[in-house]
């Protein structure tokens, strides 16, 4: 009896917490959903899954909003793509009858039905009303097209007629884009210029649309804040600069780079002026300094490419100008940015873009290896102008790029003294300028400083091992080791004792392995009482020291 009164008791308690798991359930969905009333059952199948009753409602909805998606933008996409090809078929038919004209009022009739009717659902079928507005435009361009271009009898046979036609439905398509505020529409107004600026075939007139595209999208930008299309923009117009340097293969159907310089090279100068004009745009929700440093270096890369294959084209023999008036031009912009802008990276950017500039130039008027020396020098130039700008970015690229003129210095296998004492002396500078303006760079770390340091230890022993003579190596290393040691004295730095000790340690190596095979007995007798007495005299200094040191209490 007592038996059956505990299993009751137990089923009893079963039930209770199956009552609760059910009024959390509820509650789940409560706050998933809002005040939610609704009878759940549970059907056979979704017993059989052992799907709880609130996953199988979720699973449902998330499969009623993919089809309501599904059926209202992407049907509407499919079904504007239909129509489009459908009256442009229609239109080509009638064309190809020999109706001409014709074809081109059915077309334009087509259009104007279509933005009727999209005015006419914009309240009631927003999206659709859109769509067909994506739709007329695409139409009003091409039919416009079709008046004189890709036709072999033409309504509009002269073709600067035809050419303004053209731009003048593509400016419509742009005022839209403004009027609108729609990035889309701007993007579609720009390809329509760039598409222009290719179908017309001259080399002037493609340059001026692009150079023209370039000023629209900026006016965009800074008028209605449409951002994005920046972006597309710069890509496009590049793209069409690529064409242009190309002979236009798409209109051609040639290949091979131009011949004859049509001062192509000014509208890339324009064009890369212009999108370096979009930092002086204030920050705000749709414009942040990731967008901007994204566009700088898109048009930096764009601009770059460009410039390059316009240099192997035309100015072989003289581009010394173009980089120098680079130099000018980004060094002056990169001050005007750090003086009315807060854009930290992008003035950073285009400070090393001068000097690169720079470089490039120096190269041109004194080629190798003298400019290695100037280069060198340059790198002194760029940390002042970090100091100044407060950048560590600017620290950390100009490490990197002297890294990278050290290992081509070397590549070439040309060394002069000069060149060696450069690099080593420029690197030892450096490393103190870092140590000295740590906290105005916000270096937190001994890194760099620490690079720059074994650079110079590096290079001061090749450019002394380079310029001494033979028997007379181990002796100016060891002068060399005494300097950084009364260095480290002078201003108290541990990092030159360091310094000291491993030109010390070089200093024997090279003596036990490659003096006593070479030099005199006379050379290798003087070198090594030197480096013994040196040597033993430094030790005493730092046992005197460490007797004079306080010891540590804990």
């Amino acid at each position: 009896m007592l038996n059956d009164e505990h299993n009751a008791q137990i089923r009893l308690d079963d039930l209770f917490k199956k009552i609760d798991m059910l009024e959390n359930r509820l509650s789940l969905l409560e706050n998933n959903f809002g005040s939610l009333q609704t009878d759940v059952q549970a059907s056979p199948a979704t017993a059989s899954r052992n799907v709880p009753p609130e996953k199988e409602l979720q699973i449902d909805l998330n499969l009623n909003f993919n089809e309501n998606k599904i059926g209202e933008y992407g049907l509407a996409w499919l079904g504007n793509l239909v129509l489009l090809f459908g009256i442009t078929f229609l239109t080509e038919f009638i064309a190809s009858k020999g109706y001409n004209a014709i074809s081109s009022i059915v077309g334009f009739v087509s259009v104007a039905g279509i933005f009727i009717l999209s005015y006419r659902i914009r309240k009631s079928l927003n999206h659709m009303s859109y769509m067909f507005e994506i739709l007329g435009y695409l139409l009003i361009y091409y039919f416009t097209l079709r008046l004189h271009f890709f036709t072999e009898n033409p309504l509009i046979e002269n073709n600067t007629i035809g050419l303004f036609t053209l731009i003048l439905a593509t400016f419509i398509q742009l005022f839209m884009a403004a009027r609108k505020k729609s990035e889309l529409f701007a993007v579609m107004g720009i390809i329509f210029l760039v598409f222009t600026s290719i179908v017309v075939n001259n080399t002037n007139i493609m340059l001026l649309l692009c150079a023209s595209a370039a000023a629209v999208s900026l006016f965009l930008f800074f008028k209605f804040d449409l951002s994005k299309q920046v972006v597309y923009s710069v890509l496009l117009l590049y793209f069409a600069l690529l064409m242009c340097l190309f002979n236009n293969p798409i209109m051609t159907h040639q290949s091979g780079m131009l011949k004859i310089n049509d001062y192509g090279f000014v509208s890339l100068f324009i064009i890369g002026s212009l999108f370096s004009l979009s930092v002086l745009k204030k920050e705000n929700e749709k414009v942040s300094h990731g967008f901007l440093t994204s566009v700088i270096l898109i048009n930096g890369f764009g601009f770059t490419l460009l410039l390059f294959l316009n240099v192997i084209s035309f100015f072989q023999d003289n581009y010394i100008w173009l980089f120098i008036s680079i130099f000018v031009f980004t060094f002056i912009y990169s001050v005007f940015i750090k003086v009315y802008t807060d854009w930290k990276t992008i003035r950073a950017l285009y400070a090393l873009y001068s000097f690169t500039a720079l470089s490039v130039a120096l190269y041109g008027i004194f080629g190798f290896p003298q400019t290695f020396m100037l280069l060198a020098i340059e790198s002194l130039l760029v940390v002042s102008m970090a100091l100044w700008f407060r950048s560590k970015f600017i620290v950390i690229m100009n490490m990197l790029l002297f890294t990278g003129l050290m290992i081509a210095y070397f590549g070439l296998g040309n060394s002069t003294n000069m060149v060696n004492f450069s690099f080593a002396i420029v690197s030892l500078i450096t490393a103190r300028i870092l140590n000295w303006q740590s906290e105005r760079l916000e270096i937190k770390t001994d890194f760099l400083r620490n690079a720059y340091l074994f650079f110079g230890f590096v290079m001061m022993l090749y450019a002394l091992h380079k310029a001494v003579p033979d028997g007379f190596v181990t002796v100016s290393w060891t002068i060399l080791a005494l300097l950084y040691f009364g260095m480290s004295i002078l201003i108290k730095n541990i990092k030159y004792r360091w310094l000291a000790i491993f030109t010390f340690l070089a200093t024997a190596f090279y003596l036990f392995i490659v003096d006593l095979q070479k030099i005199d007995l006379i050379y290798r007798v003087l070198a090594f009482m030197v480096l013994a007495v040196i040597s033993i005299g430094i030790s005493i200094y730092y046992t005197k020291r460490h007797k004079s040191t306080p010891a540590d209490p804990s």
